[in-house]
């Protein structure tokens, strides 16, 4: 049915209204009634997806790409702590569900990610069930342990801030999770390395 546009609109609205039955408390006589809950409403809260926040590496850093507000929570209604100029060296503590949990100077708080950018972030992906990918001493050298699918790990970098990679391009430098020590871990043919967070 259209409305405004229709000429017979008004016409239509009636005739349905007219269709409608009077109440009658007999069509009701085998309703079920419903039982009483002394159980409260929930409380309103955001409307955002429950997700749990995803803890990085130590010394993972990255900046800000624009002017972005600093926020207590992972929402716009969370409040506003600062603003945040572009290009402002921030330490990325964790992700949760389209937020960056950083450190600016001390101060913690919450940042879209849509206005970050990761330097040194890397995980590994695509490794079979059961699997692990070995993390070595130089490219192709001496396994000294390996890792899980999904594992992050802080990335060397070089002066510029570029991923250190040896000649080939298929090794990444990067530090020994919860430690100093560095090491090498390579991409492989199913691309086992991925870059997270940087544009």
């Amino acid at each position: 049915m259209r409305y405004a546009t229709d000429l017979d609109w008004a016409e239509k609205i009636s005739g349905l209204m007219n269709k409608m039955l009077a109440y009658n408390s007999a069509d009701y006589t085998n309703a079920t009634v419903l039982p009483e809950s002394n159980t409260p409403p929930p409380t309103p809260g955001r409307d955002i997806p429950n997700s749990t926040l995803v803890v990085y590496p130590d010394n993972i850093i990255g900046n800000t790409t624009g002017s972005v507000n600093l926020r207590t929570g992972p929402s716009t209604s969370d409040s506003i702590i600062t603003t945040l100029s572009a290009n402002t060296n921030i330490t990325v503590l964790g992700y949760q569900n389209g937020w960056y949990k950083v450190s600016v100077n001390g101060t913690v708080g919450w940042i879209s990610a849509n206005y970050v950018n990761v330097n040194n972030l890397l995980q590994v992906q695509n490794i079979q069930s059961g699997g692990k990918l070995n993390i070595r001493s130089t490219p192709g050298g001496t396994i000294i342990g390996n890792l899980d699918n999904g594992t992050y790990l802080r990335a060397v970098l070089d002066s510029t801030n570029n991923y250190v990679k040896d000649s080939t391009g298929l090794w990444y430098q990067v530090y020994v999770p919860s430690s100093n020590t560095m090491a090498w871990v390579g991409i492989g043919s199913e691309n086992y390395i991925a870059e997270i967070g940087r544009n």
